[in-house]
């Protein structure tokens, strides 16, 4: 007996069949789209969205997924953390002269006297910050050492 055949004698057994068939793919849709869903994290939602709708993503394949791009976007983020540490990087402080007593003071200010370039650092970012601009510890370093360099060399 084929489908046409059980369709023409047996109408209500096959109506009860089909129905049947569309409960139980409705409702094992709708547990892949829940596993798929449960995969989601803070950043991932388009991805998710995408695998929840693609009709063959299961939960533990989404899984797979959303941490694979979450290692991508924890490497990028460390990647720039890492070339703005670079960018910022601030000369360390000479110690002062021992044959020189009266070296602290001098005048001049020096991008390698931390003190003064931290002091300076604190007070621009309190500037900045009455502003409503925020700027970080390093940005508010290069600040005040580009100035001081600039300053000495006119």
């Amino acid at each position: 007996m084929d489908v046409q055949k059980l369709k023409a004698e047996h109408p209500d057994v096959a109506e009860a069949l089909i129905n049947e068939g569309r409960e139980a793919g409705a409702t094992a849709e709708r547990e892949r789209i829940q596993a798929v869903e449960a995969q989601s994290m803070p950043g991932h939602e388009a991805l998710v969205a995408t695998l929840k709708f693609d009709g063959k993503t299961s939960g533990p394949e989404a899984a797979v997924q959303v941490l694979a791009a979450e290692k991508k976007k924890k490497g990028d983020t460390l990647a720039n953390l890492r070339a703005d540490a670079d960018a910022a990087a601030v000369s360390h402080a000479a110690a002062p002269d021992p044959a020189d007593p009266n070296e602290d003071d001098e005048d001049d200010e020096d991008e390698n006297d931390s003190k003064a370039v931290a002091a300076r650092a604190v007070q621009h970012q309190k500037d900045m910050k009455a502003k409503g601009v925020k700027v970080s510890t390093a940005e508010a370093v290069a600040h005040v050492t580009k100035q001081i360099k600039e300053a000495r060399h006119g």
